[in-house]
């Protein structure tokens, strides 16, 4: 990751903690999620959230992990990833959407715009109440999640290039 993109990480977070300008959403909305045309809602059953998505987008199977989906835009290559869902018991229990920059958009300024989109949908009507954290216990890549509620955001990359930085939102799922 550039110094760029460290600085304006650094400088969300700190906004984060000391403006507290992120707000809780109201229970309908925490619950759900727009992946593009579709939303889902936590507790959907299975088929019914895989036949509105596969309407509107590519839907697969990600490999060895039974009960979990890719969502991506039609019409690829290039694939532009939407999001992702999981399933226990027929039961829709993680959503997350993708919020880029995409592979070929790898800029510190498509990175702020992405995490601006990201902060801006998680505002809402009451006062926050916010946790950042990072991992620091998986050398293969760094992350920074901001957690309002029972939505968060992933900041993800890798110190090394091997894969792309990307802005998720999720709901559900493990924390």
């Amino acid at each position: 990751m550039t110094g760029v993109a460290s600085r304006i990480i650094a400088a969300l977070a700190l906004a984060v903690v000391a403006g507290g300008f992120l707000f809780a959403q109201d229970m309908e909305l925490t619950t759900s999620l727009p992946l593009g045309e579709v939303e889902v809602r936590l507790g959907m059953d299975a088929d019914q959230v895989l036949s509105r998505l596969r309407g509107a987008y590519d839907v697969t199977q990600m490999d060895g992990n039974v009960g979990a989906w890719w969502i991506s835009r039609k019409g690829g290559p290039p694939y532009r990833v939407v999001g992702s869902v999981g399933f226990t018991n027929q039961r829709l229990t993680f959503a997350s959407r993708s919020w880029g920059p995409d592979a070929d958009r790898q800029t510190a300024g498509s990175l702020a715009a992405a995490l601006q989109d990201a902060v801006r949908a998680l505002s809402g009507s009451g006062p926050p109440r916010c946790i950042l954290s990072t991992n620091d216990n998986q050398p293969q890549w760094f992350q920074t999640v901001m957690e309002c509620g029972p939505r968060r955001l992933a900041i993800i990359t890798s110190p090394d290039g091997a894969f792309t930085t990307a802005v998720h939102e999720m709901i559900g799922g493990r924390r």
